[in-house]
C-alpha cells in the first residue's frame, strides 16, 4: 500500500510508526508526508496553484528532503490513499474548509484518479480551560465535538471517501486518563500519543486486526498497560468510522 499525507505537524504525528507497524505484521507500506507547520487548507490551495517549493518530505517517517513541490511527490507514485486535513486552530469551523478542499480534491483526482482520499481529522488540545479559551471553547471536549462536526460536513461536500478518526482516537485516551497524550498543548506524544494515532491509519487503511501487533520500538518509552490501551482506543474509534 502507498499513502501520500498532505499536511502538517499533525500529518507527520500521524504517520510516524504506520510502516513499523506494518512491517511487524509482514505488510509493506510506503508513507511520504509533505509537510508544512501549521499548514491550512488555504495555503495548500494557494501552492498548488503557484506551484511552490514549499514543503518538507518525510518517507517512512523521516525528513529527507525540504523545499519539494506538491505535484513532484503527488506523481512520484500510484498512490493508494492520499490524505489531506485542514489545520488544527481552523478545524473547528467548517467554514473554513471551502472553496480550498473542493479545489484540492478536484485537482488530486485530476492527476490520480484511482487514489481514494482521505481526510485526517485532527484533534482536540490539552485540556486546559485558560488555553482553550482563546480558541472559543471551554473544554477539550467541545473542541472535539466541533472538530468533529467540522469533518463530517466537509466529507460529505467534498465526497472524501474515507475519515481518518485521529480525533476520535485521541479523544479516547483522554477519556481512558491515558498519560502522556501530548508533547505540548496541542501535539500527540512522542510515544503513546503518535502509536494510537498510526495504529488509526494502519488498521483503518488496511482492515488489519491490532489486537496482536507486535511493533514497540517507540521514539520514547512505552509501557505495556499503555501499549493496551493505544490498541483499544484506536481500535474503538476504527469501529465508528469503518
Amino acid at each position: 500500500m502507498k499513502i501520500l499525507a498532505i499536511g502538517n505537524s499533525y500529518s507527520q504525528d500521524g504517520t510516524r510508526y504506520i510502516h513499523e507497524i506494518a512491517a511487524a505484521d509482514g505488510v509493506d507500506i510506503l508513507t511520504k508526508n509533505l509537510v508544512i507547520g501549521g499548514c491550512s487548507l488555504e495555503r495548500h490551495h494557494n501552492n498548488i496553484l503557484s506551484g511552490e517549493n514549499a514543503y518538507y518530505l518525510e518517507i517512512n517517517g523521516k525528513m529527507v528532503a525540504e523545499n519539494v513541490p506538491l505535484l513532484e511527490t503527488l506523481l512520484s507514485e500510484d498512490w493508494d490513499i492520499i490524505s489531506i486535513q485542514q489545520q488544527s486552530s481552523s478545524s473547528m469551523d467548517f467554514a473554513t474548509f471551502q472553496p480550498h478542499l473542493d479545489a484540492i480534491v478536484d485537482y488530486l483526482r485530476y492527476h490520480r484518479p484511482n487514489a481514494k482520499l482521505a481526510l485526517h481529522q485532527t484533534w482536540a488540545y490539552i485540556d486546559d480551560a485558560a488555553f482553550l479559551a482563546d480558541f472559543g471553547v471551554k473544554c477539550a471536549n467541545e473542541m472535539f465535538l466541533k472538530v468533529k462536526s467540522s469533518y463530517a460536513q466537509a466529507a460529505k461536500a467534498a465526497n472524501i471517501d474515507i475519515i481518518i478518526p485521529s480525533g476520535q482516537a485521541m479523544e479516547n485516551l483522554r477519556l481512558a486518563n491515558a498519560s502522556p497524550i501530548y508533547r505540548d498543548p496541542i501535539h500527540a506524544s512522542l510515544g503513546l500519543g503518535r502509536y494510537t494515532l498510526s495504529l488509526v491509519w494502519y488498521s483503518l487503511l488496511t482492515g488489519k486486526d491490532i489486537a496482536e501487533n507486535s511493533f514497540n520500538a517507540f521514539d520514547e518509552p512505552v509501557s505495556d498497560e499503555n501499549i493496551a490501551i493505544a490498541k483499544k482506543a484506536a481500535s474503538d474509534a476504527v469501529k465508528m468510522y469503518r
